[in-house]
């Protein structure tokens, strides 16, 4: 590993800390907005929304990253997620892979289309199915959607009226 990759390497993971304390901040503005009744529910989402995310990402939302890169146009590509399985060598410690910090990046933006959902539908739906669709969301919809603009692909799902 070259000097120049650890930094770029020591970059990221200094930003997904950062990141972290994004949702930090997620939580403290819903809970401020929300009436007292429901400071606590809506903690609680807010915490298991990074948590439900980033577990569900995990087990099969990296793999759609890799899996739907031209999806629209050629089909699913199982050949290329193969290395986003949850038991992929690439996903376990791998010093001389870069993978680790391009998941935690991945997830943690997913992670954040979730905290988004939590705010909008602040007090106006029940935890079981919050988490459902933030999984959905966050693991399924964001990640096919953003597959797409990074590997070259028009941005078909992503596009304004």
């Amino acid at each position: 590993m070259t000097t120049e990759s650890g930094l770029v390497d020591l970059f990221f993971y200094l930003s997904i800390a950062l990141m972290m304390a994004i949702h930090a901040g997620f939580m403290a503005y819903e809970v401020g907005v929300s009436r007292s009744k429901n400071v606590l529910a809506t903690a609680m989402k807010n915490l298991l929304t990074f948590a439900v995310v980033c577990a569900t990402f995990f087990f099969f939302g990296f793999w759609f990253y890799f899996a739907f890169p031209r999806f629209p146009v050629e089909g699913i590509d199982f050949e290329a997620a193969k290395a986003a399985l949850p038991w992929a060598e690439e996903m376990g410690p791998n010093t001389g892979s870069t993978m680790g910090t391009f998941w935690g990046a991945f997830a943690l933006f997913a992670a954040t289309t979730g905290s988004i959902l939590s705010g909008a539908v602040l007090e106006r739906i029940r935890t079981s199915a919050f988490l459902i669709l933030t999984a959905v969301l966050g693991s399924v919809i964001w990640i096919i959607a953003a597959a797409g603009p990074v590997l070259g692909l028009p941005r078909v799902l992503l596009q304004p009226a």
